[in-house]
């Protein structure tokens, strides 16, 4: 009888000692992480306006690619005849592994197969529309 009695009390403590040691959602505090400060090429935080941009800000639009290489100097020729051709502005840009010559600042599609189809009638029959990072016109 002793021995039921014993083991009693003893499986009650034991259960006691479980409960207090169990977890609550209350125990977890989540801190939020700390995320390093990020500065952008082309941004400007100033006092007056927390989020204005720079000039030169990029947008998403268009430009025509007229023609690739691997080196540069063989594009700037025809840089020169596209600067005689057109007004817009003539871009010589390196992604690898090629140098591209891109020409203009398009917001929409309509507007640069305009440009792409005086160059076609001009000799650049090659010439296509990229979609692309442009310069926002001032």
């Amino acid at each position: 009888m002793y021995q039921i009695l014993f083991l009693l009390i003893l499986f009650s403590n034991v259960l006691m000692a479980q409960e207090s040691s169990t977890l609550k959602i209350d125990d977890f505090k989540d801190n939020p992480p700390a995320f390093p400060k990020i500065i952008l090429p082309g941004y400007e935080e100033d006092k007056e306006n927390k989020n204005s941009f720079l000039l030169n800000e990029e947008l998403e639009g268009y430009r025509i690619q007229v023609a690739t290489s691997t080196s540069e100097e063989s594009l700037i020729s025809i840089r020169t005849n596209l600067e005689k051709l057109t007004n817009e502005k003539i871009y010589i840009i390196f992604e690898l592994p090629n140098y591209k010559v891109r020409v203009g600042n398009y917001l929409n599609r309509k507007d640069a197969e305009v440009l792409l189809k005086k160059l076609s009638r001009n000799g650049y029959r090659y010439a296509w529309i990229v979609p692309t990072k442009i310069e926002r016109n001032n």
